[in-house]
């Protein structure tokens, strides 16, 4: 079943690789982002991969909390990216990934951000 899907998608991924280096063409001031959950990039590849985003002048990754240890904010700012961590709700959470330096927290607390913000 995997082979098949991977079978069905490889037109799909040229086509969006196609397209994105055509908007690059046209507003080569656009900026590009990947997003990513725990089903498709496990935390063991997650610094290669941020290097490999580099590479392709992706300048935003957002990681599921549960892909994102205590090197991945740094990983991502020597790659260049600004880090983005979801979907994250326990303020002992919002606290460490915005001390560990993630650039974007996407919770469904806005009340707890806010508070540890400052704000």
């Amino acid at each position: 079943m995997r082979r098949v899907i991977q079978h069905l998608l490889a037109p799909l991924l040229a086509l969006l690789l196609g397209l994105q280096r055509r908007v690059r063409q046209l507003r080569p001031d656009s900026r590009a982002g990947a997003l990513y959950s725990p089903r498709t990039l496990p935390a063991a590849r997650v610094e290669s991969e941020l290097q490999a985003l580099h590479r392709a002048g992706v300048s935003f990754v957002g990681l599921h909390q549960g892909i994102v240890g205590p090197d991945v904010p740094r990983q991502a700012r020597l790659a260049g990216l600004t880090l983005g961590v979801w979907t994250v709700n326990e303020r002992d959470a919002i606290e460490r990934f915005l001390t560990l330096g993630a650039g974007v927290v996407i919770t469904d607390r806005p009340d707890l951000a806010k508070e540890l913000l400052g704000r």
